[in-house]
């Protein structure tokens, strides 16, 4: 199988995705290879090569279906990453050179590719992209944490700010986290929530381009599949 899985319909999904992995694993890293099941992510794969000790995370994402169990297939977009694939992979690959996999059972949006594929040079390349991964992280973490009442919560959920793509990522920056402070005073958040997105903006643009620090993030698609 390559680049992804056959996603077999009455077979269950995330068993066939680990033993496709497994088998892949222990082919290539031998004796030193080892894995945790339900680990960190759905599969944690680890090996040595000499000293150095290397990690994979696997994070794997089922074909969509509906409520009677029927496929319904829908691009993953920017917005679901951020959701449900980003926070964590942040997380996993902080201050270190190990790797991110998302399986996903369905196809993923342009713009997710492009991010993915950018790299760190998604500041540049995938400007308004990046930017919005950026913000949207930002505001689900001053959402989640804060004191804010539905309301003001709708309003943010809402509102995005314009980036300027031709500027340098470090002004782009600093116009997005003012234009978030401004916002946040004008729908009458706490003070804290005024100040928080700052600081965490800085954060995730440290962390969010693919191997800023020789970590990197990796996508794989399942093969087109029965529909």
């Amino acid at each position: 199988m390559s680049n992804g899985i056959n996603a077999i319909k009455g077979f269950d999904y995330q068993a066939t995705v680990t033993l496709d992995r497994l088998f892949d694993h222990f082919d290539r890293n031998g004796p030193t290879a080892r894995v945790r099941p339900e680990g960190i992510e759905d599969i944690d794969l680890y090996w040595l090569e000499g000293a150095i000790e290397h990690y994979q995370y696997f994070q794997i994402k089922k074909p969509r279906e509906d409520n009677k169990g029927n496929l319904k297939p829908r691009s993953w977009t920017l917005a679901d990453a951020v959701a449900d694939l980003l926070p964590n992979t942040i997380k996993n690959l902080r201050g270190n050179r190990y790797e991110q996999n998302w399986i996903i059972g369905d196809t993923a949006s342009d713009d997710l590719q492009s991010l993915l594929t950018a790299g760190t040079n998604a500041p540049v390349v995938a400007a308004e992209t990046y930017w919005t991964a950026v913000h949207l992280l930002v505001r689900d973490e001053v959402i989640k944490a804060r004191g804010l009442d539905q309301q003001q919560r709708d309003k943010l959920l809402r509102w995005r700010p314009t980036f300027n793509g031709q500027a340098k990522p470090a002004e782009v920056l600093s116009d997005m986290t003012e234009a978030f402070r401004k916002e946040v005073a004008g729908i009458g958040a706490p003070s804290d929530s005024r100040h928080a997105e700052r600081h965490q903006a800085a954060e995730r643009n440290r962390e969010l381009p693919a191997d800023s620090h020789g970590s990197s993030i990796h996508l794989f698609l399942t093969e087109e599949r029965e529909r």
